[in-house]
C-alpha cells in the first residue's frame, strides 16, 4: 500500500511540474507575442499603443489575436500567424469618416454606417485617404437604416453612384420613425420592421434579396 502511495504522489508531482512549465512557456510566448506586436504597430503608424487582452481565438485558429487601443481608447485587433503580423486600425481610422461622407450624400431618413473591421492588412500597406482605403478592402460592410419601407433599390443605387469602385455587402434596416433618431452606430437594437440584403460588385448591384 505505500508503495502505492508513493507511485501516485511521483505521478502526480511529474504531472504537476510539467504542467508548471508549459504554463510558464505559453506565458512567455504571449508576452513575447505582445511585444512584437507593439513593434510591428509602433513601425507601422508611428504610434503608441495600449495592450489591452489576448483574443478568443478558437484552438484550432492559425493565428494569435491581441487587442490594443490608441491614445483615444478605441480598439483594434492585431493577428500574428508565424511571424507574420496584420492589423485593422485602418477601420478605426476610416470607418467613421467614410460614413459620414456617404451620409452627406443620403437624404435625412437614411442613415448609413460603414464597418470594415473585418480587413486585415500588412505593414506594407498603409493609406492618406478613406477613399483609397475603402477601394482596397476585400469587402466593405455596410448597414442602412431608413424610415422608407422597402425602398430597397432605390437606396441600393444611390449606394452603388457613391461606392461602385468596391466591394460592398449591404444591409437595410426599416425602422420606426421613433427608433430612427436613437440609431448611432453600425449595430442597433431597434426594433426592425423589414430588411433587404445586396451586393455591390464589379459597379453592378447583385444578390438582391427583393424582386423589383
Amino acid at each position: 500500500m505505500k508503495k502505492v502511495l508513493l507511485l501516485v504522489m511521483i505521478t502526480l508531482l511529474i504531472f504537476w511540474g510539467c504542467g508548471c512549465m508549459r504554463n510558464e512557456s505559453g506565458s512567455n510566448e504571449l508576452t513575447n507575442n505582445s511585444k512584437s506586436a507593439e513593434n510591428y504597430l509602433s513601425n507601422k503608424y508611428n504610434e503608441e499603443f495600449v495592450f489591452v487582452s489576448y483574443g478568443d481565438d478558437v484552438w484550432s485558429s492559425k493565428s494569435k489575436s491581441s487587442i490594443y487601443s490608441n491614445k483615444n481608447g478605441q480598439s483594434f485587433t492585431v493577428k500574428e500567424n508565424s511571424g507574420y503580423f496584420t492589423d485593422n486600425y485602418c477601420s478605426v481610422l476610416f470607418d467613421t469618416t467614410a460614413s459620414e461622407h456617404v451620409n452627406g450624400l443620403f437624404d435625412d431618413n437614411v442613415k448609413v454606417f460603414i464597418n470594415t473591421q473585418s480587413a486585415f492588412l500588412s505593414d506594407t500597406t498603409q493609406f492618406d485617404t478613406a477613399s483609397n482605403y475603402l477601394k482596397e478592402c476585400a469587402v466593405i460592410n455596410v448597414a442602412i437604416y431608413t424610415t422608407q419601407i422597402e425602398h430597397y433599390e432605390e437606396i441600393a443605387k444611390q449606394l452603388l453612384a457613391i461606392m461602385n469602385d468596391c466591394t460592398v455587402s449591404a444591409v437595410v434596416y426599416c425602422v420606426e420613425v421613433e427608433d430612427f433618431a436613437t440609431i448611432t452606430e453600425y449595430k442597433s437594437t431597434a426594433k426592425v420592421l423589414t430588411s433587404g440584403s445586396f451586393w455591390i460588385e464589379n459597379n453592378e448591384i447583385s444578390s438582391k434579396s427583393w424582386e423589383e
